[in-house]
């Protein structure tokens, strides 16, 4: 009975020991297939985009330059960092309740709707901005994850940066003699507006996976200038803050090893 008893268990240790082995191996192979702690690659991308603005001139075809690399930080969260570069065409001042705009610049008419001490005025410009921004990017196709490749990831992107906005007043028209200079930047109390600004925005798209390395895209976002320059971009101030726009289509590329997608 001893020797039963004996063989029983360590027939059972045994036999508990390769199902907790047989356990353990499809708990591995459930967790690698699901991806549970993945080991993502960086992605890094191109992306060219129609750049135009909501403000007080009216708009001409215009366009940008995204730079950037990604990082997930799990299925749903990734990061983004991102070198961006867009010119904004504007010419002829709207006409808002009868009343013709007129630029924000020194030895000009600095006054919101007029009023101005030179009679000509402003009715082109060009405004560069040069940003860093970083994105949080939020997948919204991945929040249960049940180890599918998804070919569609529909996403959103909020984040902000540092920018660099310089604006080229040009088009004057009026009778000759003035303090006003073609090419002139905004000016505010006889001195050049700041360049440096404070930039948020907010957006949102969808990619294609065409394969593990390639993947590609379109994006919406929006921007907003903080500061001085808030409602300046076009050189022109009326009421409301200016409201940027950027439409862009995203070309992006896995980088890594095989066995780390």
């Amino acid at each position: 009975m001893r020797n039963f008893l004996l063989s029983t268990l360590i027939l059972g240790a045994f036999s508990g020991a390769n199902a907790q082995s047989a356990m353990q191996t499809t708990s591995s192979t459930t967790t690698a297939k699901m991806g549970l702690t993945p080991k993502d690659k960086w992605e890094v991308g191109i992306s060219p985009g129609f750049y135009f603005m909501e403000g007080d001139l009216e708009y001409k075809p215009s366009f940008s330059i995204r730079g950037h690399v990604r990082k997930a930080l799990d299925h749903v969260f990734s990061v983004r960092l991102s070198g961006f570069g867009g010119i904004l065409n504007m010419q002829t001042p709207k006409i808002a309740g009868g009343t013709t705009l007129q630029p924000y610049v020194y030895g000009g008419p600095e006054t919101r709707n007029g009023n101005a001490t030179d009679p000509r005025s402003f009715t082109k410009a060009k405004t560069t901005i040069l940003a860093g921004t970083g994105d949080l990017i939020i997948s919204l196709n991945a929040s249960r994850y049940d180890g599918a490749v998804r070919r569609f990831n529909p996403y959103i992107a909020v984040g902000g940066g540092i920018a660099s906005v310089s604006t080229k007043l040009s088009g004057l028209q009026g009778p000759a003699g003035s303090n006003l200079t073609e090419g002139q930047d905004i000016e505010i109390g006889g001195r050049l507006a700041g360049k440096i600004n404070t930039l948020a925005q907010v957006g949102g798209g969808v990619s294609y996976r065409i394969n593990e390395k390639v993947n590609v895209g379109l994006e919406q976002s929006i921007q907003l200038v903080f500061g001085k320059r808030a409602d300046l971009i076009d050189g022109f101030q009326y009421n409301f803050r200016d409201l940027i726009a950027n439409t862009a289509l995203c070309v992006n590329f896995n980088i890594g090893k095989k066995e780390s997608a």
